[in-house]
């Protein structure tokens, strides 16, 4: 992590001014600017990648993964957590007394909390369905914002702060208040170097001292903002004592007046009709509800404006390949349908379309191909997508498999085994059925294209043969 040396400029509004923690950061961006910096397409000279062989024009298509295009709303969450930010640092200010009498409160009581008074800390809320890219939505906008600023003098006074104006956790996975807080020490070390969950991990102390000491840590750093990924993970319903619940989460953080972003699945909706207070701290700044793009296709038959259209065009790479082709509209339909709007399944099905383009030979892009893409490797996610595709977003994620945005290498080596399991499993029984079982022999489903390298052709083979094949002694 790069840590930044603090430039101080003076906020335009008074109530801002004197802060060395506000007056080291920087106004929001415009729009414009910020479609610019965000935006990325891979370069892909019209004349070079042609010339290529077949190998390093594949391995020029790994690239399509870095393509992004700046979702409309984007630059008000942007401005939302900036804003978020500076007003959380309003009464935080190092170089006053008051703070640095907050400091050594906390430092003595372990139920330590920071006057209401004077909190203006909120949270923010991002939901959306799986592969929406609500993580990546955040990550982006916390792009522009530096994330560890170095202070060492502020108006000729000493000022020894490393200050850590976002922090990014996922909610724990052991669900403890425990682990919780050791995962936020790891957080804070990864960024800063220092050694706290090391120094606390093997301490045998109880879960409110360690939670005291977890509160100095923010508040002598002075966290700007804490981002938790994954908040569905809380909404499981747990009898233990020590489950880290959102509602423990929000706490921790707002009695040390820190604003929190939190992200997650709509399974994270129970979150927010537990008690009146934790549904108010959750909505208390804004809620970001992360949609599916939408097929606007038809407006450009009046003469509008289509976003579908131009996100789509963001993956048009005729020089990749070396037939000629066009992204009309009814191919665009075609990626709307298989895809359903899903900005990281539209990303995997672009990139395998190249590659399936180039290994068959076709060299162009065409509505069959990206069906035979679609059959053969989102097999795995065909409930989910067809459940998204009629309306039932809600279990869109409970129908997901756990490994359903893996890289297309970690799914084959997966689909490999589990097919080659239910193959003996169908054998067995064939040559061994039980008494009381019925056993009933499916036709294979179709293959509708395999490379010829693919491992999914060794299916079915003896030992002999596959040692044989793989060329293994």
């Amino acid at each position: 992590m790069k840590i930044v040396e603090a430039e101080y400029k003076p906020f335009p509004v008074a109530a801002f001014q004197g802060n060395p923690l506000v007056e080291a950061l920087r106004p929001a961006i415009d729009i414009r600017s910020f479609t610019k910096k965000l935006s990325h397409r891979p370069l892909f000279t019209d004349s070079a990648h042609t010339k290529l062989d077949e190998f390093s024009r594949e391995l020029a298509i790994e690239l399509i993964d870095l393509t992004y295009i700046v979702p409309v709303e984007l630059h008000t969450m942007y401005k939302t957590i900036l804003k978020n930010i500076l007003t959380g640092y309003l009464h935080r200010n190092p170089t006053t007394r008051d703070m640095k009498y907050e400091q050594h409160k906390a430092s003595l009581e372990t139920e330590y909390h920071f006057p209401a008074i004077i909190n203006l800390s909120k949270c923010i809320s991002a939901l959306g369905d799986s592969g929406t890219g609500k993580t990546t939505s955040i990550r982006h906008c916390f792009s522009l914002i530096p994330q560890v600023i170095r202070h060492t003098h502020y108006q000729g006074k000493p000022l020894l702060v490393d200050q850590i104006v976002h922090l990014e956790f996922q909610a724990p996975v052991t669900k403890t208040t425990r682990g919780f807080v050791l995962s936020f020490f790891l957080a804070v070390d990864q960024l800063i170097g220092t050694d706290y969950y090391n120094q606390w991990k093997g301490k045998s102390i109880s879960v409110p001292i360690l939670i005291q000491e977890a509160k100095k840590v923010g508040l002598n750093h002075h966290i700007g903002m804490a981002f938790i990924d994954e908040i569905q993970r809380c909404a499981s319903v747990d009898t233990k004592a020590d489950f880290a619940t959102l509602e423990f989460i929000d706490d921790f953080f707002n009695s040390v007046g820190i604003p929190l972003i939190v992200a997650g699945t709509f399974k994270a909706k129970p979150l927010f009709e537990t008690t009146m207070s934790t549904t108010r701290r959750l909505s208390s700044s804004r809620i970001f509800k992360i949609e599916i793009l939408q097929n606007d296709l038809a407006n450009l038959k009046g003469g509008g404006m289509s976003f579908w259209s131009i996100y789509m065009d963001n993956f048009y790479y005729p020089q990749l390949l070396n037939s000629s082709f066009e992204f009309d509209i009814a191919l665009k339909e075609k990626v709307y349908e298989l895809t359903v709007g899903l900005p990281a399944l539209v990303t995997r099905l672009m990139r395998l379309a190249y590659e399936y383009a180039i290994e068959s030979g076709q060299e162009a892009l065409t509505a069959e191909l990206l069906d035979d893409v679609y059959l053969d490797q989102f097999e795995l996610m065909h409930p989910a997508i067809t459940a998204l595709r009629e309306g039932h977003s809600g279990g869109f994620e409970d129908l997901l498999p756990s490994n359903v945005f893996k890289s297309k290498e970690e799914q084959l080596v997966e689909q490999v085994i589990s097919k080659d399991i239910a193959y003996h499993e169908r054998l067995a029984k064939k040559n061994n059925p039980d008494d009381d079982e019925l056993f009933v022999e499916l036709p294979e489903v179709d293959q509708h294209y395999i490379p010829q390298g693919d491992l999914r052709n060794l299916k079915g083979l003896s030992t002999d043969e596959l040692l044989e094949t793989l060329g293994t002694s």
